[in-house]
């Protein structure tokens, strides 16, 4: 009985509040230092409504009610990380928060709430936002973009490339000048702000026509928003030695094994 009591009292509060209908999209997308807005309707009512915006991080911690404003004319000002980043555009049935210079940070989940002042109905939707970017860098280790490197002919050579806090992860592709390279060995390292480090790692036995060759690191990424978009370190490779005053003592080191093992 006390809990057929309890639905009852439940039921009649829900009534007595009242609902209000929201739509917003389940997902959305963005790119780093861009902006997106998130859509915020509901049906109508009374003109005296308040509108909220909340957001929680992707990886947990307190609900944050950044933006706050009274009625469609009234002002809002955000707060927080979100602080001169961010627009309410508002009417009667509808309240689309636009979020500018995005940050990598800003992925999670944002509640939009509606609640009119005169009927006490209220309703809200919730939108999960990614921020995408490219990586923050491209390098390939221990060379400066466009170095020449000594690489001797038929002698086994090692370089390490890596792409830094992408989101999509960054998948890695080795060049020789239009030549894709087969062979290298990716791994990618979850980052504690859900961005992904990808490290790859390139063996192979450079030819003597190979001499002036580019090497290219490039980075791919499986997403619409950055078709057509990526980052990019690279060397030239220098099998002939001219010019090349210090030899690498790796190289020095691997060539020498490389004759041991019986290879050359």
């Amino acid at each position: 009985m006390p809990g057929i009591i309890t639905i009852i009292v439940l039921s009649a509060l829900h009534a007595c509040l009242g609902q209000v209908t929201v739509t917003t999209d389940p997902t959305s997308e963005g790119l780093k230092d861009q902006s997106v807005t998130l859509k915020c309707n509901f049906n109508g009512g009374t003109a005296d409504f308040v509108i909220s915006w909340e957001f929680t991080p992707k990886n947990g911690g307190t609900p944050d009610v950044f933006f706050h404003r009274t009625g469609s004319s009234g002002t809002g000002t955000a707060t927080g990380r979100f602080i001169g980043r961010v627009t309410v555009a508002s009417s009667g049935s509808s309240a689309a928060l636009t979020i500018n210079r995005l940050r990598t940070e800003d992925t999670g989940t944002y509640k939009c709430e509606v609640y009119f002042i005169t009927t006490k109905n209220v309703g809200s939707g919730v939108t999960h936002l990614t921020v995408q970017n490219l990586p923050e860098m491209v390098d390939i280790l221990n060379y400066p973009r466009g170095e020449h490197v000594y690489t001797p002919p038929k002698r086994l050579v090692q370089f390490e490339c890596k792409a830094t806090r992408a989101l999509p992860m960054a998948e890695l592709e080795w060049r020789k000048n239009s030549q894709l390279l087969h062979g290298a060995h990716t791994t990618q390292e979850l980052n504690l702000d859900g961005t992904y480090t990808s490290t790859s790692i390139l063996s192979f036995m450079p030819e003597r026509l190979d001499n002036n060759a580019i090497l290219k690191c490039d980075s791919k990424q499986n997403s619409p928003l950055l078709q057509g978009q990526s980052k990019t370190d690279q060397i030239m490779l220098n099998t002939s030695g001219a010019g090349i005053r210090d030899i690498r003592p790796w190289f020095i080191i691997i060539s020498c094994a490389v004759t041991l093992l019986g290879i050359v």
